[in-house]
């Protein structure tokens, strides 16, 4: 029983060690690339194929980034004052799943935006998904099946549309849901 608990330890201590050594060493390189990179009009990151520049976990953002984007795109949208470096540098620590070859986890986004002092709550109940939104300031839509995954910020545009965020476009939550039908979904909401 020792041996099994030296060897826990020892896991949970090179686990730790790859997340922080990761963390800084993105963190690093995402700083330069953060002075070059040109922000979108309206302050949201719409196109995730143009954060290439950026490391996340092991991977390159424009294909696992999406938690983070969604993510920075609610501080964004609720005037915070975040930097991308910064908030890819706390899902590097704490919120990837598998050093993010397999994305980010759903929970990691509601404890940032939780320490941003930031009300924000999860539901897995796809029947509460459109009153829950039209309740709430910004939302976070994500789905997974075994093919993919993705995270979308949005917010209420009309009595039954939203607009979604990377990419731009503008559903009803019906017609959105419609399109990830076969997939599991969460959503964060935010009041």
């Amino acid at each position: 029983m020792r041996k099994l608990i030296i060897i826990f330890c020892i896991f949970i201590f090179v686990v730790f060690s790859i997340s922080f050594t990761t963390s800084q060493i993105n963190y690093n390189q995402n700083v330069i690339a953060e002075q070059t990179f040109i922000d979108f009009e309206d302050g949201y990151i719409n196109n995730q194929s143009s954060t290439s520049v950026f490391n996340y976990g092991f991977c390159k953002s424009y294909n696992k980034g999406c938690g983070w984007i969604a993510t920075y795109n609610v501080c964004k949208y609720l005037n915070l004052n975040v930097t991308i470096s910064d908030t890819i540098r706390a899902f590097d620590f704490y919120g990837t799943n598998l050093y993010a070859v397999l994305g980010t986890n759903p929970f990691a986004i509601i404890w940032f935006l939780n320490a941003q002092k930031i009300n924000a709550n999860i539901s897995f109940d796809v029947e509460k998904f459109d009153e829950l939104a039209q309740n709430s300031t910004v939302c976070i839509l994500g789905y997974s099946n075994l093919k993919n995954g993705h995270y979308q910020m949005f917010v209420k545009e009309t009595e039954c549309d939203y607009t979604f965020y990377n990419p731009l476009q503008t559903h009803t939550m019906a017609s959105k849901l419609s399109t990830i039908d076969d997939a599991f979904k969460i959503l964060i909401y935010i009041k």
